[in-house]
């Protein structure tokens, strides 16, 4: 689908033409979740999203900040899913936009890579977790064992 994106520093705009689709209702085009669905004009679909809604993340590629969102077309008929996805990039500080297809095994291979980096970080945190446990008992003991030696100190200089 021939889909026309631009961006400001704050916005995405896209637009894509009635013709490119078949009769969709204007609730099968959306940017990052169906709440965020095309505004339907004349001529054309319309959707005007400013980054902080939809889900807009950004991303470091290439040393450049890109704010980067998803746009579904879904063709869905009855129980049988049919949604096109598209990557939808935006470098807000050249006001740059882009659109890429993201295929079925493309969308597999980053499922899997976001589940290797959940885990990664799952796995980062466990073995984070148990040194703290070990030096809050050790900050714990000095403490206890600071207070013995002012009490001894105190006993001390009480009997002198």
């Amino acid at each position: 689908v021939p889909v026309n994106v631009s961006c400001t520093r704050t916005e995405f705009q896209i637009q894509i033409s009635r013709q490119a689709l078949p009769q969709l209702d204007r609730e099968n085009i959306y940017l990052g979740n169906p709440s965020c669905s095309a505004q339907l004009t004349e001529t054309s679909y319309k959707i005007l999203a400013r980054f902080v809604n939809c889900g807009t993340a950004g991303q470091k590629r290439q040393n450049i900040t890109m704010l980067v969102n998803s746009l579904y077309i879904d063709y869905s008929d009855g129980p049988q899913q049919n949604i096109q996805e598209y990557e939808v990039q935006c470098d807000a500080q050249r006001k740059v936009a882009m659109v890429n297809i993201i295929s079925v095994e493309e969308r597999n291979r980053l499922n899997e890579l976001a589940r290797l980096a959940e885990e990664s970080n799952n796995k980062n945190v466990d073995e984070e977790s148990e040194p703290h446990e070990t030096s809050d008992i050790i900050f714990i003991s000095i403490c206890v064992l600071a207070v013995i030696l002012m009490l001894i100190a105190i006993v001390w200089l009480v009997l002198l």
